[in-house]
């Protein structure tokens, strides 16, 4: 569900944000560029790496951060075999239904 992978990318944002546990500095400021970036999409999966900009009065350093969102395995199926049968085998309509 593409809303999920959604909601799992600003859940991840509002995590790295407090695991970045930014402190000092004079009034921080924190800023990233999620917004310009595409999150990956459900069934193909990918990285998409954003970065965290920490602004004060003396500072400006960054950091990267990349989302990844791994694929689903492709889907499998195995055909069954097709089945040729002779008429003559069956007595009449009914044993062909019940075959």
């Amino acid at each position: 569900d593409p809303a999920a992978v959604e909601a799992a990318f600003n859940a991840w944002l509002a995590d790295v944000l407090t695991q970045a546990n930014v402190q000092g500095g004079c009034d921080p400021v924190v800023t990233n560029d999620a917004a310009t970036q595409t999150i990956p999409a459900l069934c193909t999966g990918g990285t998409v790496p954003v970065t965290w900009t920490v602004t004060d009065l003396c500072e400006a350093p960054t950091f990267d951060a990349p989302f990844n969102l791994t694929p689903p395995p492709a889907l499998t199926i195995t055909e069954p075999t097709d089945l040729t049968v002779d008429a003559c085998d069956f007595a009449d309509q009914a044993a062909v239904d019940a075959a």
